[in-house]
Formats: structure tokens, C-alpha cells, sequence
């Protein structure tokens, strides 16, 4: 309750809400906040301490200082960081809320996952703030506080668990290896550039909020997953009867400009073929153009020879944003029709690559452009194809000077 009404903002949010949350649920204990928001309102100002740890610290995030239990002044954190984590069940899915409690700020992170377990979301939860931290205070040595509600993450710390692991090359005494190993040393590592403190938290108004929102963000993650593996599995189907198309491509440049290379991957009744070409001097923008103009092309070229007669669809897929943007929300198209001339007045770049991907598109019965996060640490949809065009890419641009291609497109 002290930390709900700690934040004015919220108080009047929630009372100007008719003390409704933001997942459209009457929030807990509605009449005592009700009542301690008119009280409130009597006094010229009100300040807060909420007691953590009883017996041990009392601690205010509005004073400078703190007393510990033996009554000296101790200076107050750089940071606070609470946060609640879940999972949901064992699909594999999970979310977590983060608050950062930093000088004249409060910042709030949230995230979700599709490949975790219970432990991992709460190690995870922890690096991620710590990194988050650092993002925003742009310094190490700092004091941090990092309450956690996972206690095998207050005890690894506080009973010396984690450096007994670390000494031990992350196995333990019986000889096992240490279970999310690579997460335990990230978090050490991260912990070794500031002084944090690592307390088991106490339930509060805002713990359960957060919690509240980590289970409602892996819920609809978890809704999200199915939705996406029955389509996945709609469209794999099409794949193999040969009525859709799939185009997985990636460009890459070394220096942008430098030397470049592209590299598409065709996906034709379940069987894939793969292609690539590097050039000496272009951008990471070209050959990400090319890659799909290429590929296109080719399929106008079946299409012309009535070999690609059942196919209703083409899917492009790429992790170039320039690429989907242009093509989705209709930039290029009007940059036709203006003479490549954009909005702002100047000329449209790489006019040649956008003249081919077009022509295709109007050739092609029905050309759709998705975009996949490139370089995704998790699993995501066809992040393994993204990757492995990716490296094709990176392969041809690194090929001998003599094996490259002049882009002769390529304007300075």
C-alpha cells in the first residue's frame, strides 16, 4: 500500500480510473486506497518509508540516505530494481516486468519469451536489468538494490553459492554441471561492475501488480505461439502443394559501402535451392534490393514458361526494414508514380532495384513481404533460414576481388 501511494501519479491514475487497473480488473483493496487517497489530499505533502526487511534497513527512495540496523546514515542506492517474472504452465513460454527506481526517474521494462523455463525467466529478468542500468546511467561502480522474489536467486548470491560455482568451473560438488550455467555467469559478471545488494522480496502492492502484468503478457504470448504455429502449418502445407512460394533473402556489405554480397533461399513444393553473387563496391541497402529482385525475377521468367502456373502466392521474407517498409506501406509505389521522387522533395535511392521489384510484383499473381528480427538470440519464425541466408551473404561478399561483380547501380 505504501509503495501504491508512494506514487502520486499512480494514485491519481487509478483513482481517475474509477480505481481500475490497467487490465480492466478492479484493483485489490480498493476501498482502503479510496480512503487513504482522501486522507492524502488533507496534507500539504506526504512523504513515504516503506519498511523492507524489518529489524535490518528502513529506506526511503525520496530521502539521500538510509540507516541500517545500527542507526549510521548509508547512502542511498543509484538503483532499485524490483521485478516479477512468470511462466506459463509448460509451454515453454514466459514474460517479465521490470521497474528501475533511478535519481528523478522511474523506468519500467517488460519482455516476453518463447523458449524458457521458470528459473531462466527470473535469471533473465535480473541480467536484462542490470544491463538496463547500465543503458541509463551509463556508468559502472554503482550502488544497486535488486529485490528479487526468486529465492534460489537471493540465496546463490547471499550464501556465496554463486562464487563456490564460479570456482568450481559451474559444476557442483557432486559433480554435476550447474543448471542455466550460461545465465549464472552473465549475472555474475554483470553484478562484479557495481556493488549490488540482492534481497529476497517482500510482497507489496507493486510486486503483485507486475506479477499480475508478467502473467498476462506470457498468457497472450502463449495465444499468440498457437495462432502463429496453425498458420505456420497452414502455410507449410501451401509450400508443399506448390500454390505458395517462399523467398527467405538477406544482403549483407562489409564496410557499407564496401564489398557486398546477397543471398536468397527459394522454398518450391517443399524442396529449396539456394543462390548468391558478391560485388565489389555497393551498400548493405543494395544488396538487400537485389537479393529479392533477383529472385523475382526468376519466378517472372518460370511464370513466362508456364512451370509456376498453380501458384497463387509469393512470400518474401527478410530482415531488411527498408525493404518491407517500402513495399508494405506503399512508399515505393508512390515513388513510381511521383517520378522517384519523394515526399521531402529529394530523389528516391536504388531506383533501378525498386523498378525490378515492382514490375515482378505486378507480373506476379500476389507478392506479400514479411519482415523476421535478424540476428534473434531466440526462436523465432524462420530466424534459421534468415540465418543461414545471412551467412551465404557474408561468404559471398568475402569471395577474391576477382570473383566479384561490379554494381553497376551502385551510386555514390
Amino acid at each position: 500500500v505504501a509503495e501504491t501511494a508512494g506514487y502520486p501519479e499512480q494514485l491519481a491514475v487509478l483513482r481517475a480510473n474509477d480505481w481500475i487497473n490497467a487490465d480492466g480488473e478492479e484493483i485489490v483493496h480498493r476501498d482502503l486506497l479510496e480512503s487513504l487517497a482522501s486522507s492524502i489530499d488533507r496534507h500539504e505533502q506526504v512523504s513515504w518509508t516503506l519498511a523492507q526487511n524489518a529489524g535490518r534497513r528502513n529506506r526511503t527512495d525520496d530521502q539521500t540516505s538510509e540507516q541500517n540496523s545500527d542507526g549510521e546514515n548509508e547512502l542511498a542506492p543509484d538503483c532499485h530494481i524490483s521485478y516479477a517474472a512468470a511462466t506459463v504452465g509448460n509451454s515453454g513460454v514466459g514474460a517479465y516486468c521490470i521497474e528501475l527506481k533511478i535519481p528523478g526517474k522511474v523506468e519500467r521494462v517488460s519482455s516476453k519469451f518463447q523458449t524458457t523455463n521458470f528459473a531462466r525467466m527470473h535469471l533473465t529478468a535480473c541480467i536484462d536489468a542490470l544491463r538496463e542500468t547500465r543503458r541509463l546511467m551509463r556508468k559502472d561502480g554503482l550502488r544497486i538494490v535488486l529485490d528479487t522474489p526468486h529465492e534460489l536467486t537471493a540465496n546463490a548470491v547471499n550464501r556465496g553459492w554463486l562464487e563456490t560455482w564460479s570456482q568450481n568451473k559451474w559444476n557442483r560438488r557432486e559433480g554435476d554441471r550447474v543448471r542455466n550455467a550460461d545465465l549464472w555467469q552473465e549475472f555474475r559478471r554483470l553484478m562484479q561492475r557495481h556493488e549490488v545488494e540482492v534481497r529476497l522480496a517482500l510482497d507489496s502492492a507493486t510486486s503483485d501488480v507486475m506479477l499480475q502484468q508478467a502473467q498476462n503478457l506470457a498468457r497472450r504470448e502463449v495465444d499468440r505461439v498457437r495462432e502463429d504455429t496453425e498458420f505456420k502449418e497452414q502455410e507449410e502445407a501451401a509450400v508443399k502443394e506448390g500454390t505458395l512460394i517462399r523467398i527467405f533473402t538477406d544482403g549483407s556489405a562489409l564496410k557499407n559501402p564496401g564489398p557486398g554480397g546477397w543471398a536468397p533461399i527459394m522454398e518450391v513444393k517443399g524442396k529449396r535451392a539456394s543462390q548468391s553473387q558478391g560485388y565489389k563496391h555497393t551498400t548493405n541497402n543494395r544488396m538487400e534490393l537485389m537479393g529479392a529482385a533477383e529472385t523475382l525475377d526468376f519466378l517472372v521468367n518460370l511464370q513466362a514458361d508456364g512451370k509456376i502456373d498453380d501458384v497463387e502466392k509469393v512470400i518474401v521474407v527478410t530482415d531488411s526494414e527498408y525493404l518491407v517498409s517500402a513495399m508494405t506501406r506503399g512508399w515505393a509505389k508512390r515513388w513510381r508514380k511521383n517520378q522517384w521522387i519523394k515526399q521531402d522533395g529529394d530523389k528516391a535511392a536504388n531506383t533501378d532495384l525498386w523498378k525490378r521489384i515492382l514490375h515482378a510484383g505486378d507480373r506476379l499473381r500476389k507478392v506479400e513481404f514479411r519482415w523476421v528480427r535478424g540476428h534473434s538470440q531466440f526462436s523465432e519464425a524462420f530466424s534459421t533460414e534468415n540465418e543461414m541466408c545471412d551467412k551465404l551473404a557474408k561468404e559471398a561478399a568475402e569471395q577474391p576481388e576477382d570473383k566479384l561483380l561490379v554494381d553497376d547501380g551502385y551510386e555514390e
